[in-house]
C-alpha cells in the first residue's frame, strides 16, 4: 500500500493522518445495502474510529509529556478544538448528506482526511 509507506515512517500522528483516508472507500461501499453494505459500513466505521482514537492518543501523549503548568492549559485548548472540530464535521456531514446523499458524506470523509495529510507531513519534515 503506497499511501501507508510514507505514513509508516515518523510520528504516530502521520500514520493516523494517512489512516483516516482509508475508511472512506469502505464507508462508500456501505451504500450498496444488504449484508455486504452492512459489513462494509461496520468495517469503515471501525477503521475510522480506530484512526481517530489513535490520533487523539498520539496528540495527548505529546501534551502530557510537557510540564504540568503547560499541560492542563494545552489539554484544555486541545479538547476545545477537538469539540469544535467534531461539531463542524457533524454539521458538514449533515449538509453533505442533505445535498449529495451517502456518497457525499464519504467524499467529505476522504477530502477532510486527505487535507490533513500535507499539513502533518510538512510539519514532520520541518522537525527532521
Amino acid at each position: 500500500m503506497a499511501a501507508a509507506r510514507p505514513g509508516s515512517r515518523g510520528s504516530p500522528r502521520r500514520r493516523c493522518s494517512f489512516a483516516v483516508v482509508a475508511p472512506a472507500g469502505a464507508l462508500a461501499l456501505g451504500g450498496l445495502g444488504g449484508a455486504p453494505g452492512l459489513v462494509a459500513l461496520a468495517l469503515g466505521t471501525l477503521l475510522l474510529d480506530v484512526a481517530m482514537q489513535s490520533g487523539m492518543v498520539a496528540n495527548q501523549v505529546r501534551i502530557f509529556a510537557l510540564s504540568s503548568e503547560a499541560r492542563s492549559r494545552l489539554n484544555t485548548a486541545y479538547m476545545t478544538c477537538a469539540f469544535i472540530g467534531g461539531a463542524a464535521g457533524s454539521s458538514l456531514g449533515a449538509l453533505a448528506y442533505a445535498t449529495w446523499g451517502w456518497a457525499g458524506v464519504c467524499a467529505l470523509v476522504a477530502v477532510l482526511g486527505a487535507a490533513s495529510v500535507p499539513v502533518v507531513v510538512r510539519r514532520g519534515l520541518r522537525r527532521s
